[in-house]
C-alpha cells in the first residue's frame, strides 16, 4: 500500500473525529458527504504530496472550528453544518480546477 494513502486515510479519521467532537449537531449525512468529497477528491490526485498537504490544512482548519465551538463562538447547528462542508468543498474546487489543466 502506498505510504501517502495510509497518511491521507489518517487525517481523514482525524477530520472526522474532530468533526465529530466539535459538531454534536451535524448529521451523519453531512459526515458521510464531506468524507465523500474528500475520498473523491484524493481519488482524483492519487494521494500526492500536495493532497496531504491541503489535508493538513484540513485538519487545522477542523481544529478551529472545535476550539470556536468550546468557546461558545459558534452555537447553531446550521452554521455549523455549512462550516464542516465549507473546507472539504473548497477542497474540491482546487483540485477539480487542478485536474482539468
Amino acid at each position: 500500500m502506498n505510504i501517502n494513502f495510509i497518511v491521507f486515510l489518517l487525517l481523514i479519521s482525524g477530520y472526522l473525529y474532530l468533526g465529530t467532537r466539535a459538531f454534536p449537531g451535524p448529521k451523519w449525512s453531512v459526515r458521510l458527504l464531506s468524507t465523500f468529497i474528500m475520498l473523491f477528491s484524493g481519488y482524483i490526485n492519487e494521494y500526492n504530496t500536495v493532497t496531504l498537504i491541503f489535508l493538513v490544512i484540513l485538519l487545522g482548519y477542523a481544529i478551529m472550528i472545535f476550539f470556536l465551538k468550546n468557546l461558545g463562538i459558534l452555537s447553531t447547528t446550521r452554521n455549523l453544518d455549512v462550516l464542516y462542508l465549507l473546507g472539504p468543498a473548497i477542497y474540491l474546487m482546487i483540485f477539480i480546477i487542478r485536474w482539468a489543466e
